[in-house]
């Protein structure tokens, strides 16, 4: 009985200790996993400085095969707390010939002189096909506007007839409203978040038999020897991989600015073209001489070419301003902060990374700098109408003469300056112009902060666009004297990606 009875006890206290010893390990993984969980949050806010501090210094340059260099190792972190690879930052110069002299002044005290010339014989055959990619709030609305209002197509809406002077070239108006068609097309290649509701195959039938009809729209155009223009705002979706962290541990140099699906997407583009057909006899109107009636002769369609096609990006400075307009556009009711912090959308300010995916593609592109733009046609005494004869005609320019006078080489309807006269034609006001709803809440020095971040990030993908413009498939229109000035000619910038620059954009955004 006594054993029976010792046992029990001993039984008892080993169960107690056993459960004291629980108790402690349990308090103590506790304790050291708030430890952790604070520390890894400490070290999320060091390394998104890290970001800032790197993309705000002088100058942070890669070069891999560099033979002698300075290397900096800095993990980043994610917006979901995951750490990612290092980059080494490496200096190198390169391109000796465009490199300022050892004299100069630091790259924040002055602005660089970039050249944009290009050579004229590569870029003097006119397109045949035009398509203008936006991106978001770069007057993209006007632009569409102005082409559908005078292009060739009798199925414009607002209008029976296209304007009669403007006879080769064709805005073919599809589905929904006339100058927006071409959106629903853009959302149905890029399945652009947020747009497409649900993701089925349903729907997919549905994009496919959108997509024929265009196909088919275009190809009656084309038979008819048209040239033909069209886009949408929407086509900035070709870029919508950079709004989350699609990156991988292996992706470098232009890969870093390559997004997720963008190749697809511009061969699914492609694809709507008319490719197949040989050359076709069609009919057209034509005159043999001013005394004559049009009469109807014959004239043969060459096939389609890559090279036929131009691929119009504009280019909007200052950056901040460009994300300003967004956060109008898309950011409710937030102040431009609290906006910065979840910047979802500020994919569609990235006209440089929107070049590079069609580059790449060996498509040409033409950037407009739109600050450059409005210096040219600036003018207190800039009309807006003319007489010629007994005849008023509308003299457009800014952005829609730029682009009808040096892309769709409008030369016959164009004066000296490069501005379109169109009798009978009205210059609509501005269109999509979204004013303030809410506070911005940040300081100056802040805004300063982001554009020079952003800038950085710019000089990056520069630096690759670059080449393109050295081989004649990328060239830029009207570009300001201080157009990517602050990226310094001669050297090779380090490619950081513009998931990381949002991070960076979002940590000071959230600074008190």
């Amino acid at each position: 009985m006594m054993k029976r009875n010792t046992f029990r006890c001993t039984s008892r206290l080993g169960l107690v200790v056993g459960l004291f010893v629980i108790a402690i390990t349990a308090v103590y993984n506790f304790s050291f996993g708030i430890d952790s969980i604070h520390a890894n949050y400490l070290n999320g806010i060091q390394e998104k400085s890290t970001i800032v501090r790197e993309l705000n210094s002088n100058e942070t340059l890669r070069a891999p095969n560099a033979t002698t260099s300075k290397t900096t190792n800095a993990t980043t972190m994610d917006l979901q707390g995951k750490t990612t690879r290092a980059v080494p930052a490496i200096e190198k110069e390169s391109d000796a010939e465009d490199a300022p002299s050892p004299n100069s002044t630091s790259a924040q005290e002055r602005s660089y002189q970039h050249n944009f010339t290009y050579d004229p014989e590569e870029w003097k055959s006119p397109p045949r096909i035009v398509i203008t990619a936006g991106p978001h709030k770069t007057a993209s609305t006007t632009l569409q506007t102005f082409f559908a209002k005078i292009s060739d197509d009798k199925r414009y809406k607002t209008r029976k007839n296209p304007h009669p002077l403007v006879t080769n070239w064709v805005f073919p108006v599809g589905h929904g409203h006339p100058v927006k068609c071409y959106a629903g097309l853009a959302i149905s290649i890029t399945k652009r978040e947020g747009k497409v509701q649900k993701k089925s195959r349903k729907t997919e039938r549905v994009f496919r038999k959108f997509q024929d009809e265009y196909r088919t729209l275009f190809w009656g155009a084309w038979n008819k020897g048209k040239s033909i223009v069209f886009g949408s705002e929407e086509f900035d979706g070709f870029v919508q991989g950079f709004s989350s962290n699609n990156s991988f541990p292996s992706d470098s140099g232009k890969k870093t600015h390559v997004s997720k699906g963008s190749s697809k997407m511009v061969d699914s583009l492609l694809s709507l073209l008319p490719w197949e057909n040989v050359s076709t006899t069609v009919t057209s109107n034509a005159t043999a001489a001013s005394s004559m009636p049009p009469q109807k002769i014959a004239v043969v369609v060459p096939p389609l070419r890559l090279g036929d096609i131009e691929i119009q990006i504009n280019y909007r400075t200052p950056r901040v301003k460009h994300m300003v307009s967004i956060w109008h556009e898309m950011g409710g009711f937030s102040t431009f902060r609290n906006y910065l912090i979840h910047p979802n959308e500020l994919y569609q300010m990235n006209s440089l990374a929107l070049a590079l995916q069609f580059v790449k593609k060996n498509l040409r592109v033409t950037l407009v700098d739109m600050t450059g733009v409005s210096q040219y046609y600036a003018s207190d005494d800039e009309p807006t109408t003319a007489v010629r004869g007994n005849q008023t005609e509308a003299v457009v320019g800014g952005l829609q003469g730029a682009i009808a006078f040096k892309i769709l080489r409008m030369d016959h309807l164009c004066d000296s300056r490069g501005r379109i006269h169109l009798p009978g034609y009205s210059i609509p006001l501005e269109l999509n112009v979204k004013e303030d709803k809410n506070s911005m809440n940040l300081l100056p020095d802040q805004i300063d902060a982001i554009e020079r971040v952003v800038g950085k990030y710019e000089c990056g993908v520069w630096q690759h666009l670059r080449r393109y413009q050295r081989r004649g498939l990328l060239r830029v229109l009207f570009p300001a004297n201080n157009l990517l000035g602050h990226c310094r000619p001669g050297l090779e910038y380090q490619d950081v990606s513009f998931w990381d620059t949002m991070l960076a954009v979002a940590e000071i955004a959230s600074r008190d």
